[in-house]
């Protein structure tokens, strides 16, 4: 996020989830679920003005996706 210039609270802003979910995301004390990991791609999408792909911010090899 830092590298993109996104700040937390404008991505939680924007994708509809709280600061606090944001954060338990990022250190990893809470696993995001689908819906709120496309909320965040689409969030960084609209943010950045660019297409976000899923995997640049999730690591998807544990999921076997």
């Amino acid at each position: 996020m830092r590298a993109n210039g996104i700040r937390p609270a404008q991505l939680a802003r924007v994708a509809y989830i709280s600061r606090q979910h944001l954060l338990r995301i990022r250190t990893g004390e809470d696993d995001p679920t689908r819906h709120v990991m496309a909320r965040l791609m689409m969030a960084c999408t609209m943010i950045l003005r660019r297409r976000v792909r899923m995997d640049e911010l999730f690591d998807l090899t544990d999921l076997g996706l």
